[in-house]
């Protein structure tokens, strides 16, 4: 007679495997990174916003001048004074006409402020600084992973939309058993939903519209090309999945021949 204690017992360990290999594979780490680079985007966003905003009371000109975020920080937080943002010393940080920010700094329309009410100010672009380089660094990272994980998604979609598509799925695995037409409108589930309501027009796309195969194109024509970069990606996270051979460069030039073939009808 089989002891229940001991089916119990194997019931759980066989549980307890499932749970680990669930949480050790690559899927979880992508999906947690992704959410995590959401999260910094959204919180240096902000944080950049307010540093532009606090820093212009001392040279408001450099706000419309460095539009990236990052550049504009760095050289706050190097230069610090406007007496310091000399067109040598500018070359070293970014590639925007020296020339033309130095000229900013004559007769600029900001406060004098002391070196004690710089301060904070410096510090807080400081601060937003290493929070637009651990962005950086986490989209970096996910690249890699992408790479070593879904390497023929990573190719045809590229790592930020290839991440989120995992992410939003859970895993590649049901990323990998939903239809083309699903993956399509993975993100749209809101326009979808009202579409079944009331009956008006369908998403034509979801997060794959960040594609610039999609994306750059003209309104007319991204349903189709959506169709396509939909079955592509199908096809992509498959041989990732079931451990195929790599077809990425292969899928990519079938689908930018497609792409050609759709925008010349």
């Amino acid at each position: 007679m089989v002891n229940p204690n001991e089916l119990r017992r194997k019931a759980l360990a066989a549980t307890k495997e499932k749970v680990k290999a669930a949480y050790t594979g690559k899927d979880s780490l992508i999906v947690q990174t992704v959410n995590a680079i959401d999260d910094l985007e959204k919180i240096s966003n902000s944080l950049a916003m307010r540093a532009r905003e606090w820093y212009s009371l001392y040279f408001p000109e450099l706000d419309r001048a460095v539009p990236d975020h990052f550049t504009y920080m760095t050289l706050v937080t190097i230069l610090r004074t406007r007496d310091k943002f000399k067109a040598d010393a500018i070359k070293k940080l970014t590639e925007i006409d020296p020339k033309k920010i130095e000229s900013l700094t004559i007769n600029s329309m900001g406060a004098d402020l002391s070196e004690k009410d710089l301060k904070p100010i410096l510090d807080y672009c400081s601060k937003t600084k290493e929070a637009l380089e651990e962005k950086a660094g986490l989209e970096s990272y996910l690249e890699t992973l992408m790479n070593e994980a879904a390497k023929n998604l990573y190719t045809v979609a590229g790592a930020k939309l290839g991440g989120k598509l995992i992410a939003h799925t859970g895993s590649l695995r049901r990323l990998a058993l939903m239809p083309s037409s699903t993956i399509q409108i993975i993100g749209a589930e809101k326009a979808l939903f009202k579409h079944i309501k009331t009956g008006k027009k369908g998403p034509k796309h979801g997060l794959i519209f960040q594609s610039p195969y999609i994306s750059s194109e003209k309104k007319e024509v991204r349903g189709k090309i959506a169709r396509a970069v939909a079955a592509k990606i199908s096809m992509a996270a498959k041989e990732d999945f079931f451990k195929g051979k790599f077809i990425g460069d292969q899928l990519v030039k079938d689908l930018e021949k497609r792409i050609a073939e759709i925008k010349a009808n």
